[in-house]
């Protein structure tokens, strides 16, 4: 409905107006077509609405619900320092990357020889859309996980396969019986193809129902980087249905093609031989199975492994029931310093009075949100350019920040109501600024620039993670009263559940200010669970494979010996009238299923160097070729597949000679 943002509308003194999202517009002005026009306020200031994008729009980054000219937009300066902006543009017909990135380095530069006075101008990097979303390291991921599909199905197949090829012995005089009355070989193809097209047709048809039923379970697993739409539409149902056709085909065809080479009179005289190409290509299919499923289950082990490394990280806070939420305050509301702080000040009060919160602060930005902040440290007695400065990462917090987070402090002190906007500029720093700027000596009472002006050390805390996976960056914190900042985190260390506190936190915040909306009221562990949804859905994923292969791959070594067995009874029979006791013949069907077993490991082991390759790159703490998985995958599979040899092995024992003996 109506339109976009015009380029009038986004610079300084354009009107202020809105895009809504179309779920934002179904849910707030419930479908309205007369919505163009009206009004909405946001950030404190009144928006005049002027369309709605359509339903299957989304930005990749995040779910927007409202898009508002750039002139609007909180605490935008425009000035030509600032770097906090993306660029997205669509290329001309024709144009590659590195022509438009070689064209804005030109138009950088101009601007670079127009504005002297501003730092230096860095090259522009341009990338692509998809590759910016995506990225590399989850396309790798998708591809293993894609491979590991593969693989689940060349073993489901194989399978089949296996029985197809029993079937098909058993069917011999029945076949030699319709050749000799007439029947044509491509008659009987098309009948044996008819048959494994329909049992595909079975299995994809129930494969699909398994899918749109796991597919809640997998979209509960994670919130995706960005708003994908992994929904069944044409495409999939394309896709399953031409896998089926095609695996049908496929693996129908050994036994159509054996089928149609049948011997009429050798069939109905032997109707259980069985030649020695039969029996390797059966071994070969479930050796091929075992191969698969090492592989499977040392690439889940790695990653089941490096997912709990980085689960354990001291992060170095007490993470155990931490609430946090988020707020922002508009700037044409609260214009000065004073205002913000006496809000901060009042909203703690009352965040501290609530039952069941043993602490409560407010800080500029907390682990694991995303919304650290740097600037440049040039410690006192330094010889460093400030404009070749290395980065801190820089936060404002509250007096009782590192009680509430249980940051513990090494020297000196923390802040107190006394460090006002009147005081002496302090800051507290963490030990790896001590280590990097200071060379490991007492820091505390050292000074250091920032932004022209200086501020003197008071404390030395504990570093503290704000990625799992990255090391403990250096950081700066400064009083909040001395640099308020209208985008704020609130912390509760609580002795409750925390979730119960999300209501009381809005109210406490309301009754200051009822305009003023809060959002992200998550704990810590939430917070830092999200940042792991790749490696989480990765893990799960190929662990669920694995876990499927090793079933699959029992079941299909199982039946082959037991397949085994019965052509052998004969043999067995006459092995026991001779005086074979139990063991020898368990041990000897054992041992076949322990040689399949064998050559599978030995295969699978080299297959799972390749795999641990590709997710080198998604291994924390693991190296790719860890010797405990590559151990404990085929003990593993040696364990469950000697099982599953086992039954049969009981049957064997239990073969009446006298019986065997009469069977031709």
């Amino acid at each position: 409905l109506g339109r976009a943002i015009r380029p009038d509308e986004s610079v300084p003194g354009g009107n202020p107006v809105a895009v809504l999202s179309h779920g934002y517009w179904q849910q707030r002005f419930g479908s309205d077509l007369d919505v163009a026009g009206q009004t909405i306020t946001l950030n404190n200031i009144v928006h005049t609405i002027v369309g709605v994008v359509a339903r299957d729009f989304q930005f990749p980054w995040d779910r927007t619900s409202v898009w508002i000219s750039l002139s609007t937009y909180p605490s935008n300066d425009f000035s030509r320092t600032r770097h906090s902006f993306f660029a997205v543009g669509r290329l001309r017909e024709g144009v590659t990357f590195e022509t438009a990135e070689q064209n804005l380095d030109d138009v950088q530069g101009r601007i670079a020889a127009g504005f002297p006075d501003l730092s230096t101008w860095s090259a522009t990097q341009v990338e692509s859309m998809r590759e910016a979303v995506v990225g590399s390291d989850t396309r790798t991921l998708l591809l293993i996980l894609l491979g590991a599909v593969g693989m689940v199905l060349f073993i489901v197949c194989a399978n089949v396969a296996n029985l197809q090829l029993v079937r098909t012995i058993a069917r011999e005089p029945e076949i030699a019986v319709r050749m000799a009355l007439g029947g044509g070989r491509r008659r009987i193809m098309r009948q044996i193809y008819v048959e494994s097209v329909l049992l595909a047709a079975a299995g994809g048809a129930l494969g699909v129902v398994l899918a749109i039923a796991a597919h809640g379970a997998v979209t509960q697993i994670a919130t995706l980087r960005g708003p994908v739409d992994v929904g069944f539409d044409a495409r999939v149902l394309f896709f399953s249905a031409l896998v089926t056709l095609g695996t049908s085909v496929l693996f129908g065809l050994s036994p159509a093609l054996h089928l149609a080479k049948t011997d009429v009179i050798l069939a109905i005289r032997r109707a259980t031989a069985v030649t020695r190409g039969r029996a390797r290509l059966r071994n070969g299919l479930v050796a091929a199975q075992m191969a698969i499923a090492v592989t499977l289950l040392i690439g889940a082990g790695l990653l089941a492994k490096s997912l709990m490394t980085l689960t354990r990280v001291d992060t170095g806070f007490d993470r155990e029931n931490l609430l946090t939420a988020e707020f922002r305050l508009p700037q044409n509301k609260y214009t000065t310093d004073e205002s913000i702080v006496q809000l901060f000040d009042e909203l703690r009060e009352r965040l501290s009075a609530l039952p069941g919160v043993q602490g409560a602060a407010l800080a500029r930005s907390l682990p694991f949100s995303g919304n650290e902040s740097t600037t440049a440290f040039v410690a006192e007695g330094s010889d460093i350019d400030p404009e070749d400065a290395p980065l801190v990462r820089r936060n404002q917090v509250s007096p009782n920040y590192f009680d509430v987070m249980d940051i513990p402090v090494l020297q000196g002190r923390t802040f107190t109501q006394a460090d006002r906007a009147d005081a002496q500029r302090v800051a507290i720093v963490s030990l790896a600024v001590v280590e990097r700027h200071f060379g490991g000596d007492d820091a505390i009472g050292k000074r250091f620039q920032r932004g022209g002006e200086w501020a003197t050390i008071v404390g030395v805390v504990g570093d503290v993670r704000t990625s799992l996976e990255d090391v403990a960056r250096a950081s700066v914190y400064f009083p909040q009263a001395q640099e308020p900042a209208h985008f704020t985190s609130i912390a509760l260390r609580t002795s409750i559940t925390p979730h119960t506190l999300a209501e009381p936190i809005r109210q406490a915040l309301w009754q200051l200010d009822r305009d003023q909306p809060v959002w992200e009221i998550m704990t810590i562990d939430e917070r830092i669970a999200a940042g792991l949804t790749d490696e989480r859905v990765g893990t799960v994923l190929l662990a669920t494979f694995a876990l499927v292969a090793l079933t699959l791959a029992a079941v299909g070594i199982g039946g082959v010996i037991a397949y085994m067995v019965k052509q052998r009874s004969r043999d067995i029979g006459i092995r026991i009238a001779l005086g074979a006791g139990k063991l020898r013949v368990t041990s000897m069907v054992v041992g076949q299923g322990a040689r399949l077993l064998g050559v599978g490991v030995v295969v699978g082991l080299a297959g799972s160097i390749a795999l641990s390759r590709m997710l080198e790159s998604w291994l924390f703490g693991v190296e790719p070729f860890d010797l405990a998985v590559y151990a404990t995958a085929p003990v593993v599979l040696m364990i469950v597949g000697m099982a599953a040899c086992w039954i049969p092995a009981r049957r064997a024992t239990r073969v009446d000679p006298a019986v065997a003996m009469r069977e031709e």
